[in-house]
């Protein structure tokens, strides 16, 4: 399984959106199922849905800024984790 970078997720965004080609021409050009396409694009539409809803943005708001929005790393709140012991057991 390839792992899918960033920029990546980004540049397929961007295909979708900015270039016009369709999912299957992503898929073919960059090699990840179309599935995975699918799910990303999705996602952007989903987000730049969101965002118009609450007025963050205009329906002419720069697409970069909602893709970058969306590629952003995960932010995982650590603080409320507990440690926990790993144990080996012998079978």
């Amino acid at each position: 399984m390839k792992l899918i970078s960033l920029k990546d997720k980004q540049e397929i965004i961007l295909s979708y959106i900015r270039d016009g080609k369709s999912q299957r021409q992503i898929s073919r050009e960059t090699s990840i199922d179309r599935k995975v396409i699918r799910k990303y694009i999705k996602k952007y539409e989903e987000k730049r849905r969101d965002l118009i809803n609450e007025g963050k943005i205009d329906g002419n708001t720069d697409i970069q800024e909602i893709i970058d929005n969306i590629v952003e790393r995960s932010k995982y709140n650590i603080e409320n984790r507990h440690k926990r012991k790993l144990i080996y057991i012998m079978l």
